[in-house]
């Protein structure tokens, strides 16, 4: 579903950025490819555009079995794949709500948001609107990033119809009647 999602987001005008995740998995390139995303996801946000920014494009993609070739030759364990992957997810994000200030942003992929969220300082949520079953807006609770003025979504990759990240783009038609 997610693939689909970023197609429909891409669709809509979302510059797609790529994250290398064969670079993520080495102590020695994770620098250099989360400086890349930001700097590349950075200038698209300066010239108005949304981003998505993804790893795979479903768990047929080949990136995820150069990646997990990539982590055996050097030793990493499974467990710690996806950790290291989200992890650099949440730092890149991070980076770009405080440097362009973001006021809502999406994480997609269960794993992926319990790695990424502590990356941004939230320690709770609160629900702003529904969006899909399971995937609603939330409003970023006591988040060491901004002023409590942040709206994240936390969406597991098979939950929300394809066009889930244009709502999340377009969020204040849902919101302004059900915010309280």
């Amino acid at each position: 579903m997610t693939d689909i999602q970023i197609s429909a987001a891409a669709d809509h005008g979302f510059r797609k950025v790529r994250l290398e995740t064969e670079r993520l998995v080495d102590p020695d390139e994770r620098d250099a490819e989360r400086e890349r995303v930001v700097a590349d996801a950075g200038q698209s946000l300066d010239h108005g555009e949304s981003v998505v920014i993804y790893t795979a494009r479903g768990p047929d993609d080949q990136r995820i079995e150069r990646t997990t070739a990539i982590a055996e030759e050097m030793c990493v364990q499974p467990g710690d794949v996806g950790r290291r992957i989200g992890t650099v997810q949440g730092e890149i994000l991070s980076k770009l709500v405080v440097d362009h200030d973001l006021s809502r942003v999406c994480i997609a992929g269960g794993d992926t948001c319990g790695h990424a969220t502590p990356m941004l300082g939230i320690t709770a949520v609160r629900t702003r609107y529904p969006l899909a079953p399971g995937s609603p807006v939330c409003d970023a609770l006591n988040c060491d990033l901004v002023d409590d003025n942040l709206q994240v979504a936390l969406k597991g990759g098979q939950l929300g119809g394809s066009d889930y990240f244009v709502k999340i783009l377009e969020g204040s038609k849902y919101c302004d009647d059900q915010s309280s």
